[in-house]
């Protein structure tokens, strides 16, 4: 009997973890969404140094992530050929932002450092400051990684 009350509590200890690991994450999401205070703010800087212009995508994947959780209550496999897919895609478009960044920097003006990266961390601290001249970052520091590693 007492082991069949623990096997009871322990299955429903971990439903609750899923539910509330769920809710918290969907919380989240929705902060940043909704960019609501110092928290929304900082979350949407983390997103966009990521992926920059495209940081609504990572929003829209947390929010996916977090129902999933709360309604199968186990975590999913992050490693499906349809998930390999997503993450291939968002990389692509990542690619092509960064690539039209810069095509767009280089018309105004020269770069002093040829660094794609160092020049991409340049221009996220100064839209974090609010010093930049454009709004646009590319795809962050996932475009300014693929971008280097592909062109030459």
């Amino acid at each position: 009997m007492a082991k069949r009350r623990r096997k009871k509590q322990q299955k429903w200890k971990k439903q609750l973890t899923y539910e509330l690991s769920g809710l918290f994450l969907l919380i989240i999401s929705f902060i940043t969404f909704a960019k609501l205070g110092i928290v929304g703010e900082g979350l949407v800087h983390l997103f966009r140094f990521f992926l920059g212009s495209w940081h609504i995508v990572l929003t829209i994947g947390l929010f996916i992530f977090a129902l999933y959780i709360m309604f199968k209550r186990k975590l999913p496999n992050m490693w499906t050929r349809r998930l390999i897919g997503v993450y291939l895609l968002v990389f692509s478009i990542t690619l092509l932002s960064h690539v039209k960044l810069f095509r767009d920097l280089a018309e105004k003006a020269d770069f002093l450092d040829h660094s794609i990266i160092r020049n991409t961390w340049y221009l996220f601290w100064q839209q974090v400051r609010g010093e930049a001249v454009i709004d646009d970052i590319g795809g962050g520091m996932i475009g300014a990684l693929g971008y280097a590693l592909t062109h030459f």
